[in-house]
């Protein structure tokens, strides 16, 4: 029986392939699709032996703050919320409104839902990234 290299190193390659090749195409992925959606398949995901998006069944949204307009800006005051625990809000509705040395900010809602909870007061220092609210997804207006 003749030696075959080619399908040995395959075979000991083949878990490294895999994650390159699923890494690489995440990494391809516009930050838009990041976004929670409501739980629902498709042709595409019926396929697909894995899946390489956040938990898209998952009840909340979180409300970070993204950017502040500038790369040397790291730290904003949150001076006001426009809603409490328990409002609903729809996608792209006024939560809060940020305000760096320079400029004031509104920190939109990033998907419809119920406030359910608010990480920070008014008047706190927030940073790149941090969670300000969680908004319950689930809950339609009624």
């Amino acid at each position: 029986m003749a030696y075959q290299p080619s399908r040995r190193l395959l075979h000991l390659y083949k878990p490294a392939l895999k994650s390159y090749h699923s890494r690489r195409y995440a990494a391809s992925i516009p930050t838009s699709l990041y976004t929670q959606q409501s739980c629902r398949m498709t042709p595409y995901n019926l396929y697909r032996p894995f899946s390489i998006y956040p938990p898209r069944c998952n009840s909340t949204a979180t409300v970070r703050i993204d950017s502040l307009g500038g790369e040397s800006i790291d730290t904003c005051t949150l001076k006001s919320f426009h809603c409490k625990v328990g409002d609903y809000v729809e996608r792209h509705d006024v939560l809060a409104v940020i305000e760096t040395e320079k400029v004031g900010m509104d920190v939109e809602a990033p998907e419809s839902g119920v406030i359910r909870h608010l990480f920070v007061k008014e008047g706190d220092v927030v940073t790149v990234g941090q969670a300000i609210a969680e908004i319950d997804i689930q809950v339609k207006k009624g």
